[in-house]
């Protein structure tokens, strides 16, 4: 298990009510908090037409996390801090490719989502032992682009949210 500490400076990431969150928190207390529209639900519904994202589908998303991303330049001055989350969604796309807690690089998580772009290409779901949600396959790109974009090195899943 990897409990949340409180008493480090750090970005945490939350999807909830329409809305993707990073607030960043110091000793316990939210210093800022920035709602972006890339909550994992609202994303499917607006982009993904297939029980498997088509690659069209996916590049189409990407575009707009992309945008919805760089419009808020202040998100690119904490990508020195820890990613963390406590998110359900990230928890189980990512258990399903090894365990839910602990920390997933940058490099970790764009690997995981090439074997998950494979799929969206005609590849076997079977081949690379992926069970494909939708949800999961739109937090995980929203994740690939935060980590990215954002330049965070990894983000850290937590058992619980960090206040």
């Amino acid at each position: 298990m990897t409990p949340a500490p409180t008493d480090t400076r750090h970005v945490r990431l939350s999807a909830a009510q329409g809305e993707l969150v990073l607030a960043v928190v110091d000793g316990g207390a939210e210093i800022t908090r920035t709602a972006l529209p890339l909550a994992w639900g609202r994303l499917r519904e607006r982009f993904v037409r297939h029980a498997i994202p088509s690659e069209a589908e996916v590049e189409h998303a990407i575009n707009f996390i992309e945008d919805a991303l760089m419009e808020r330049p202040a998100l690119r001055e904490h990508g020195g801090l820890a990613l963390v989350s406590a998110d359900p969604v990230l928890r189980a796309v990512l258990g399903r490719a090894g365990t839910g807690a602990g920390t997933w690089s940058r490099g970790d998580v764009e690997a995981l989502f090439t074997r998950y772009a494979r799929i969206s290409m005609g590849g076997s779901p079977a081949r690379d032992a992926i069970e494909v949600r939708a949800e999961e396959y739109v937090a995980l790109l929203v994740l690939r682009e935060i980590l990215h974009h954002l330049d965070f090195a990894a983000i850290t899943i937590v058992d619980e949210p960090r206040p």
